[in-house]
């Protein structure tokens, strides 16, 4: 489970507008006379700093001045646009034309905006990609002995806390379901089937199904924990799988975690990345199952 990843930074912008006798524009490298702008220690005619060097606002296009915000991405907006501002569930963009080429309302009441939605998971066959990736990235760090034929079913939003019950939460992005089923030989085997919200783009899917894969992982080494312990330990693969692609995206994700004050999602996590920091995985696992 992540938490909504809203970035905001407060910046102040400042130009300074100067009269002289003579100057060059840094822009297009012409005299200037009269009034010219410095804006960053570089000196433009009005006309060149207004149509090519301002910074403007990612939602209207005006330029900004005075206080301004930035999303998680850097993207500039002026303050007035904070409270109307529509920030992508997946990726913490600023939703506009400008920034990710518009977006979508999707039918569970999250935004989703056009740069995610092109990379989104929602055919088994891409399901079957990512599973086999996880897996094997798992491997590396000795999490072995997953079934990889574990059923992995793709919910939106409304569906997903219906199925979770008491785990349900508006920040719940994915929960394994563990149940007995009696053999042809009359004994009891493990059954486990993993729901997660649908419609993620590929790196969050597959951060989030290596999560849910450790929750197998414990239960078939009969290891117990307590609740932050389990959610901390659990969480350290999502951080792998998202330190292992090194994106952007994957990097406001890692921060967001780092930030996390849930006591199990995030003090559990902290708790856990820390001792495997200091012991490395082999130990840590070894620890686990002693």
């Amino acid at each position: 489970m992540h938490q909504k990843l809203n970035y905001i930074f407060l910046l102040f912008f400042v130009s300074y507008i100067f009269t002289a006798d003579k100057n060059i524009c840094n822009h297009c490298n012409q005299l200037i006379s009269n009034q010219w702008i410095v804006f960053e220690e570089n000196d433009y005619h009005n006309n060149c700093y207004e149509n090519h060097i301002a910074p403007k606002c990612s939602l209207c296009l005006e330029i900004l001045t005075g206080e301004y915000l930035l999303d998680a991405w850097g993207n500039p907006f002026h303050k007035i646009h904070e409270a109307d501002g529509i920030y992508c569930s997946s990726c913490s963009r600023i939703i506009s034309e400008g920034v990710t080429q518009g977006g979508y309302k999707l039918d569970d009441g999250r935004f989703l905006c056009s740069l995610c939605q092109s990379n989104i998971v929602q055919s088994t066959s891409q399901i079957n990609i990512s599973k086999l990736k996880v897996l094997t990235l798992l491997q590396k760090i000795g999490i072995e002995g997953i079934n990889k034929e574990i059923n992995i079913t793709l919910a939106n939003r409304i569906t997903l806390q219906k199925l979770a019950h008491k785990i349900s939460s508006s920040q719940l992005k994915g929960f394994t379901k563990f149940s007995y089923i009696k053999s042809p030989f009359g004994n009891l085997a493990s059954e486990y089937k993993i729901y997660i919200l649908d419609r993620l783009p590929t790196i969050e899917f597959e951060a989030v199904l290596a999560h849910e894969y450790l929750h197998v992982w414990l239960y078939e080494n009969n290891i117990e924990l307590s609740p932050a312990e389990r959610e901390g330990f659990c969480n350290l693969a999502s951080s792998y799988i998202y330190e292992q692609n090194g994106s952007t995206f994957s990097h406001i994700h890692l921060d967001s975690m780092d930030a996390d004050t849930h006591p199990n999602y995030g003090d559990g996590f902290r708790e856990m990345k820390s001792n495997l920091e200091k012991n490395g995985w082999k130990t840590l696992l070894h620890s686990l199952r002693q």
